[in-house]
């Protein structure tokens, strides 16, 4: 992946983009999701096993 300027991850659920900053600044994809909802993510406590 050396030169990428965006990488796409799909984990079904979730998409991640990784940018780099001019093409991160070009396509803006910030402003399609501004409006929607927040889900906040819970961290673990680093003494809580699972």
């Amino acid at each position: 992946m050396d030169g990428a300027q965006w990488i796409l991850i799909d984990y079904g659920d979730i998409v991640i983009h990784v940018f780099d900053d001019e093409i991160r600044t070009y396509y803006d994809l910030e402003k399609f999701w501004i409006d929607a909802p927040r889900i906040p993510l819970e961290t673990a406590d680093p003494g809580e096993k699972s």
